[in-house]
């Protein structure tokens, strides 16, 4: 899956899985640089020749992967770099609008959410009060 393709395909299933390939698999890391090194090489590891090389149980293998998975969910989220705007900075407050302001800041401050539209009915008063 990491891939997108089998690491040892033969020409028919029951030679792919019936027979012991003699050829070394493509390191995946070759085949997709974008792969996690940690799990190509968990992977290879599945994949190795001699059965001394691979996982003594899927057990292990499971601890392995558990292991690879919460390194990269402890991984800091990539900043993104602030663009340019051209949207016009607000002139006036939201006079009365506490429960409003307070659901658009609660917004602003998600990290998946970088834009919010407000809008107002049409012919509604606008001006700030004084």
């Amino acid at each position: 899956m990491v891939t997108g393709k089998r690491a040892f395909q033969r020409s028919t299933a029951a030679e792919t899985t019936s027979g012991h390939s003699p050829e070394q698999a493509e390191p995946i890391g070759v085949q997709n640089p974008d792969a996690p090194a940690p799990l190509c090489w968990a992977i290879e590891r599945c994949l190795a020749k001699e059965p001394d090389k691979r996982y003594v149980s899927t057990r292990d293998l499971a601890r392995e992967l558990a292991a690879i998975r919460d390194r990269f969910s402890e991984r800091p989220v990539k900043q993104m770099e602030p663009r340019p705007s051209n949207i016009p900075v607000q002139r006036t407050g939201f006079v009365g609008r506490e429960k409003e302001v307070a659901a658009a800041k609660e917004l602003l401050l998600r990290q998946n959410v970088r834009l919010v539209t407000v809008t107002v009915q049409g012919g509604s008063e606008k001006r700030a009060s004084r």
